[in-house]
């Protein structure tokens, strides 16, 4: 913890190459939550340069550091940023995919909207529902048609209701 501490330190007054190769060195621990918290100094430190970082950690098979990377999702700004993340949808698995709609809803940027609009032709009932949501989030006029479509004749009972409350944002 102390070493992590001092990553943070550094960070902090402004020495991001010496965090960096802390937060680097403390990438491999056998601790989960210290590799958790070097990811997320190491693509904070980074900034806009730590995208292809947290993309990488979306993509893995390490859970936690997915679950750390949605949250870069969130916080990270920039079109880039969303363009990156909404570009790796597709190659997520399906509860994945759902988790990183709500996380590209929650940025506000209309740039993850065709994501959205991938993800509700999946055949994944909860990635409809959540790219749905997205779509009141992230559209405008363009979703409407889609939108009212599923509300009136959708599939599910949860669809329709998806569709219907993003119909109600988009007003």
């Amino acid at each position: 913890y102390a070493y992590l501490m001092c990553a943070d330190q550094s960070a902090a007054d402004g020495d991001k190459a010496a965090a960096l190769k802390m937060y680097e060195e403390l990438a491999g621990d056998a601790l989960p939550r210290i590799q958790v918290a070097s990811f997320l100094g190491r693509v904070k430190a980074m900034g806009e340069k730590g995208v292809p970082i947290a993309v990488e950690a979306l993509t893995g098979q390490n859970a936690d550091l997915q679950s750390a990377a949605l949250m870069c999702v969130r916080k990270m700004e920039g079109k880039e940023a969303t363009t990156a993340f909404a570009g790796v949808f597709g190659k997520l698995a399906v509860p994945m995919q759902a988790l990183l709609l709500d996380a590209l809803a929650d940025r506000g940027d209309s740039a993850a909207l065709p994501a959205a609009q991938e993800g509700a032709k999946s055949q994944d009932l909860g990635v409809r529902i959540a790219a749905l949501e997205a779509m009141g989030r992230l559209g405008g006029a363009a979703c409407v048609p889609e939108l009212a479509s599923v509300a009136a004749t959708g599939g599910s009972k949860e669809e329709k209701t998806a569709a219907q409350e993003s119909l109600d944002i988009l007003r």
